[in-house]
């Protein structure tokens, strides 16, 4: 029930009770002077519940008013909690993005620790190789050291060799005489012999290059007399003269083939002291002074072939030469076109790979790779040579893959 129904209800009852009352009042009354007091009596009554209507109306505008002003309050704490409910809706909407967007960050933070564990694991790999790599440099000079200690124990060796070898070129004119005083057979060959040691004792030694060029290729013509070879070579060190030679006319390119022909005539008794006093060393030096040079480089592969060819102690030598390998391919890829380069260091390449130490030493120098070159290009040739020089390098070729697998 409303409060305007009750106070209505409040209003009737007191009028009721207002009337009970007149009645009570009269009746009291009656027995005095109920005809003159009546009247009096009913006009008090009227007034009571004329003053009590209007109190009582009183009252229900009071109550409207406070009604109306509860309403009032009402509608504007509806409308301020309305207000509210869209401030929090707002907010949190905005804590909801601001959700998303965290969460978004979280995601991207880890990506980014993904990425930074990849990258420091790849940083931990490539410092990993670097430090490998330094271990090898560290091993690789002290390799480098080692070889460059015993080069120099090498070319003290040469130095003694070639002391002894003066020494014994001083005896070697009184030894000659000897040989002149005994019976050698016949006068040709003592004829023969008589130019060898001023050859070797004067000629070869002179200060003008053009003299040096005609005794070495004097001597060259004695040299390749095999009926001589032996007493003339052997008694005077010939091949330790030639080296000398070569090493004080080192920018010469006509000295340095000559003493490449020279080398190459040496009987196999020698092979071993020639390169023990720098035979090798020689050879490649050339090689490695006159790269454009054909004909030096023709003749000096086909020196080295015959040093190591029937020596293994050579050949172990040649190998060690750090060097020696890629001097030796090096002449091999300037010189494609010519069959004597290609044939002799094909043949070179064949005998260092009889023995399987050496295998390894010629593929990692890229042999396999100039000898498929070399095969390729002359593989329909109908040349005799350049077919002889295809077999080689297959068979070459077969027998290093086959040592190597």
């Amino acid at each position: 029930m409303s409060p305007r129904a009750n106070q209505t209800e409040a209003v009737e009852e007191s009028s009721v009770g207002s009337f009970h009352e007149v009645d009570r009042v009269e009746m009291d009354d009656s027995d005095h002077d109920e005809d003159a007091s009546s009247s009096s009596l009913r006009s008090a009554s009227l007034v009571n519940l004329t003053t009590d209507s209007k109190t009582a109306k009183a009252h229900n505008g009071w109550i409207w008013n406070l009604i109306g002003l509860f309403s009032i309050l009402g509608f504007g704490m509806s409308a301020f909690l309305m207000n509210q409910l869209v401030h929090a809706r707002e907010e949190l909407e905005a804590i909801r993005s601001d959700s998303e967007t965290l969460f978004a960050h979280k995601q991207i933070i880890n990506k980014n620790a993904k990425a930074h564990n990849w990258l420091a694991g790849r940083v931990e790999k490539f410092y990993m190789k670097v430090e490998s790599l330094e271990q090898d440099v560290a091993a690789s000079m002290d390799v480098l050291s080692q070889e460059t200690s015993r080069w120099e124990d090498a070319f003290l060796n040469v130095a003694d060799e070639l002391h002894n070898a003066t020494s014994s070129l001083r005896e070697l004119e009184t030894e000659v005489a000897a040989y002149k005083s005994r019976s050698l057979g016949s006068d040709s060959l003592k004829a023969e012999l008589d130019p060898v040691p001023q050859l070797l004792m004067r000629d070869i030694w002179s200060d003008d290059e053009r003299e040096v060029v005609q005794a070495m290729n004097t001597l060259l013509t004695f040299a390749r007399d095999e009926s001589l070879v032996d007493k003339k070579l052997s008694l005077g060190f010939g091949h330790v003269n030639v080296i000398l030679i070569m090493a004080r006319w080192k920018d010469s390119v006509s000295i340095q083939r000559y003493g490449c022909q020279m080398l190459s005539t040496l009987p196999q008794a020698m092979l071993k002291h020639a390169a023990s006093v720098g035979a090798l060393d020689a050879v490649l030096l050339a090689m490695k002074r006159f790269p454009s040079d054909e004909h030096l480089q023709e003749q000096a592969l086909y020196t080295l072939h015959h040093l190591v060819a029937k020596n293994s102690g050579n050949m172990m030598r040649l190998v060690e030469r750090l060097t020696a390998m890629p001097i030796v391919l090096d002449a091999m890829r300037s010189f494609p076109d010519s069959a004597v380069a290609q044939f002799y260091g094909i043949r070179l390449l064949k005998v260092l790979g009889s023995k399987h130490q050496f295998v390894a030493a010629i593929i990692e120098a890229g042999g396999l790779v100039v000898l498929g070159d070399t095969y390729a290009r002359w593989l329909y040739s109908v040349d005799e040579l350049e077919k002889g020089v295809v077999e080689l390098a297959r068979t070459t070729m077969a027998s290093l893959v086959s040592k190597a697998a």
